[in-house]
């Protein structure tokens, strides 16, 4: 029985990978003209629904009802003529095309020959659509030089503009800055009042009591429920999500770290032009030194240069008291540095090759046996990595680009973790995960630094960074604007980022 005022109904729906059952049984309706927020942790099935709704997948069992019409999409783009779009974390435009051209694509204007695109006419309706609909974006200008927030307006108006009457937003607000976030609440708020329904998926509990009228949670493929937002706390959701009544708070360390600890890294007027200006400051063994500031402050840039990927104009880096060159990552490893870059999938991982494989990449010449890689100690100390940081898999083999998110994460700590480095160096490491994950990374973290470790965590959330923070240092527009001690509040965290004075 469909339900009036339901746009979507799911009954009964199950699908499996080999190894893997990713979803069981989910009952599921969503209302029109409402955001629903889908939630739970990586690995708990949402990436899965969601491409079976927009016809990414063929569902294994249960029946899809949109619009009062059973559907059994065959592909991604009989989902889209149904009215069903999809804005995945990472764009799905043609980067060499135009704002204009993608927004049209499909719906091309033509002049009276047939095939012979009217580019002027293109322009025309786009200005005419864009100032109905508010949105501010350059026609003309090609989607690759967009900023990722214009990108995703892009493709919202795309969507507008096909006539689109459910919008999948797939983590829409990874990667940009509160005022661009807050621009875009402004957009799905009005999204709504036009009626259209809105299936919000993220990992940020905060916005999901900001957007949605009411939220689903799965765990491990299956549905726990759904709930109206404005009737339960986000204890309530966190318990949902991780079947447990509360995360594991990580504790800080008590001692003043300068007194007690050796100096590890001292970075003294690193800069590199347009990104880097000047940022003199030391990290100790056993330590977790945040480093936080927006979007585009320079937090990555620094890294960068300290790990050898980027090559400074100026400024020197000591290690253990020792003035270093360091030229290339590989020399980085040298010294005893690891890094975990922001974007794990294209520069922390290798998506095609097995997971015992990406472990063990930066310590092969430790797997081998007389001249010859061991395929046996590299299963070995798979193995064991694999229960140290609890990562869920089939089996070795399984190919990395086949795990959550979480895990993926959790894969490319566990080959630095591997080589024992004396610094380690996470850039946004929590970002696109789940609760339980990120808790457990903080966990990673804590241990290392009490190990004698010196951990440098990059992150753009200051709640998290006065969390887990032995020492915060703040950066602002490359500078470094302040240093705290651990205990600082949010508030005073968020002043010097939005307001503080270059130094």
């Amino acid at each position: 029985m469909i339900i009036p005022d339901t746009i979507l109904t799911i009954r009964g729906l199950s699908k499996a990978f080999p190894g893997v059952q990713a979803l069981r049984d989910i009952d599921l309706e969503i209302r029109r003209g409402e955001i629903h927020a889908l939630l739970g942790e990586n690995g708990a099935g949402k990436s899965t629904l969601v491409k079976i709704i927009a016809g990414v997948y063929p569902e294994d069992a249960g029946d899809l009802v949109f619009d009062e019409q059973r559907i059994d999409f065959n592909s991604p783009a009989d989902a889209f003529k149904r009215g069903i779009s999809i804005i995945h974390q990472e764009t799905s435009l043609i980067p060499q095309l135009t704002v204009a051209e993608n927004v049209f694509l499909g719906l091309e204007p033509s002049r009276i020959f047939p095939g012979i695109i009217d580019g002027k006419k293109i322009f025309r309706e786009f200005g005419k659509v864009s100032e109905k609909l508010g949105f501010q974006l350059p026609p003309n200008k090609q989607v690759r030089d967009l900023s990722v927030a214009e990108q995703k307006m892009t493709e919202i108006l795309k969507a507008m503009v096909h006539d689109a009457s459910f919008l999948i937003m797939d983590e829409p607000t990874d990667s940009l800055s509160d005022a661009e976030i807050r621009h875009l609440f402004k957009i799905i708020k009005d999204l709504k009042r036009r009626g259209m329904t809105v299936l919000y998926i993220t990992h940020y509990l905060e916005e999901v009591f900001e957007i949605s009228d009411r939220g689903t949670v799965l765990r491990d493929g299956r549905m726990v429920g759904t709930v109206n937002i404005d009737e339960v706390e986000i204890e309530d959701i966190v318990r949902m999500m991780v079947g447990q009544e509360t995360l594991i708070e990580v504790a800080a360390v008590e001692e003043t770290i300068e007194d007690h600890r050796a100096e590890a890294l001292r970075v003294e007027g690193l800069c590199r032009a347009g990104a880097v200006e000047e940022v003199s400051f030391t990290s100790y063994r056993g330590e977790i030194l945040g480093i936080t500031g927006v979007l585009g402050a320079g937090k990555t840039e620094l890294a960068r240069l300290i790990f050898g990927a980027d090559k400074p104009d100026g400024g020197r880096i000591y290690l253990s008291g020792k003035a270093v060159h360091i030229r290339s990552p590989v020399e980085a490893v040298f010294h005893g540095i690891g890094m975990i870059p922001e974007d794990r999938k294209n520069q922390g991982l290798l998506l095609e090759m097995e997971i015992y494989k990406n472990i063990t990449l930066p310590s092969l010449k430790n797997m081998t046996e007389g001249w010859v890689l061991s395929r046996k100690k590299e299963l070995a100390a798979c193995d064991a990595m694999v229960n140290r940081l609890g990562i869920r898999i089939s089996s070795p083999d399984q190919r990395a680009k086949n795990l959550s998110g979480g895990n993926q994460q959790k894969v490319v700590i566990a080959k630095w973790l591997l080589g024992n480095p004396s610094i380690l160096i996470l850039d946004e490491p929590t970002r696109g995960i789940d609760v339980g994950s990120k808790a457990e990374v903080h966990r990673i973290m804590r241990k290392l630094a009490d190990q004698g470790t010196s951990v440098l965590f990059i992150s753009a959330e200051v709640p998290e960074i006065v969390q887990i923070s032995d020492r915060i240092l703040v950066i602002r527009h490359g500078h470094l604007v302040g240093q705290y001690p651990r205990g600082v509040s949010q508030k005073e965290i968020m002043h010097m980022l939005l307001e503080g004075s270059d130094t």
